[in-house]
């Protein structure tokens, strides 16, 4: 805020007073004789004029001393205003250089923010558009981006290089993705142990099955079923063996002894109710 130092009128600023001050009576006024060295002003010459007048014509013969202290008292008031309306405009001077220097200062500040803020939008355009060997949604993008800005903000990222920039902002990434990549990991993780377990499973079961057929056979031949079991029954009956084997471990990794027992017991099973029948046949 600005102040007239002749009428203290109150402005936003100083080229407010500096408007003020063409139509300030009181500023004008101290105008009327603005130079100390030319004397009394005006209304102190009319006035010494009109008194010597008087006092010539009551016989005085000249000035009285009440007249020249009147002028000198008239000279201090027009040197006086003087030096308030220099004071005035040294004052307005020096407002309108702060006021100056203000706005240079925020153009500069102004700038240096903007340029700051370049700089850290690109590091992270750049960050976004690196490849990395893990899925990302775009949630985990937003969160990361969001980090990298605020470690970026708190430094001088203007004298700083950019390969530090980019490592300073690489790191605030990876610190963001780390908890979802390890879950990623662990996923992939037990998804490849169970397949490769599957794998092994199936693997077993299609060589018991094999075992099967050939365990099958032999006794088949033991027991002198050649002709009751012969080639498709046994056919069917090793893939029964195998159905029964897949629904049995399903969800197991039974070892390649467990499946061998079992096979064995499975044909066992097959081959006493053809025994039994045979049995029936002779007792009849």
């Amino acid at each position: 805020m600005a102040v007239c130092r002749f009428c203290d009128a109150e402005f936003d600023n100083a080229q407010g007073v500096r408007a003020h001050l063409k139509a300030c009576e009181i500023y004008q006024g101290s105008k009327t004789n603005p130079d100390p060295k030319a004397g009394v002003p005006k209304a102190g010459v009319s006035k010494l004029r009109s008194g010597g007048a008087r006092s010539r014509g009551s016989g005085g013969g000249g000035f009285t001393r009440a007249d020249h202290l009147e002028g000198e008292v008239a000279a201090s008031e027009a040197r006086l205003r003087l030096r308030q309306m220099e004071a005035a405009h040294r004052d307005f001077d020096e407002e309108e250089r702060r006021l100056r220097d203000r706005n240079e200062g925020e153009r500069i500040e102004a700038g240096a923010r903007a340029q700051r803020r370049a700089v850290i939008q690109a590091i992270k355009a750049e960050i976004a558009r690196r490849p990395v060997s893990y899925s990302v949604t775009s949630g985990m993008q937003a969160e990361a981006l969001q980090a990298i800005e605020k470690d970026l903000a708190g430094l001088a990222v203007e004298e700083l290089p950019r390969s530090e920039l980019l490592q300073i902002a690489e790191a605030a990434r990876d610190r963001v993705y780390q908890p979802a990549v390890e879950e990623q990991r662990e996923t992939q993780e037990r998804e490849e142990r169970r397949s490769r377990e599957f794998l092994e499973r199936m693997g077993r079961i299609r060589r018991a099955v094999e075992y099967a057929r050939t365990y099958l056979q032999r006794e088949v031949s033991r027991s002198g079923l050649e002709d009751e079991v012969g080639y498709f029954k046994q056919s069917e009956i090793v893939k029964r063996i195998e159905d029964d084997l897949e629904m049995e471990f399903d969800d197991g990794n039974p070892s390649a002894a467990e499946l061998k027992e079992t096979v064995e017991d499975m044909v066992s099973e097959e081959l006493d109710g053809w025994a039994g029948d045979d049995d029936e046949v002779e007792e009849d």
